[in-house]
């Protein structure tokens, strides 16, 4: 999905804030908070504290087969494993604190109605 635009992963800038790392066209990497639904929410947030009750934002649901928010954690001999959990794990504390909330969406994006519910069971249960 990334050459139709998407970006890479979230990260934390320099400032500690969640942003988007993404790669232009014409090669150059972008840091920035200003594409990307999570940080732009922030963003908002920050700016107008009564937004929400508590603080509370989106819900994030996540599968687990491609890693999670942009980290490859489901190569698990790869040299980059550790730098990549570690860095997810990052992201993800501070996503929490911020008033984020995660959902399990399976782990392998499957189509509830199309496949077996023993299927559906696998994939949630070993995962």
């Amino acid at each position: 999905m990334i050459e139709n635009g998407n970006v890479y992963k979230l990260v934390l800038d320099e400032n500690g804030n969640i942003a988007i790392f993404s790669v232009s066209p014409d090669g150059k990497e972008i840091i920035s908070r200003d594409n990307e639904i999570v940080p732009i929410l922030d963003k908002f947030v920050e700016q107008h504290s009564d937004f929400s009750f508590n603080g509370t934002k989106e819900i994030i649901a996540l599968t687990g087969y491609e890693g999670i928010l942009g980290y490859r954690t489901y190569e698990l001999v790869s040299s980059n494993y550790e730098r990549e959990k570690t860095e997810a794990i990052k992201v993800v504390k501070l996503l929490k604190e911020t008033g984020l909330t995660f959902a399990f969406h399976s782990y392998g994006h499957l189509d509830a109605v199309k496949v077996s519910c023993e299927r559906f069971e696998r994939d949630t249960l070993l995962h």
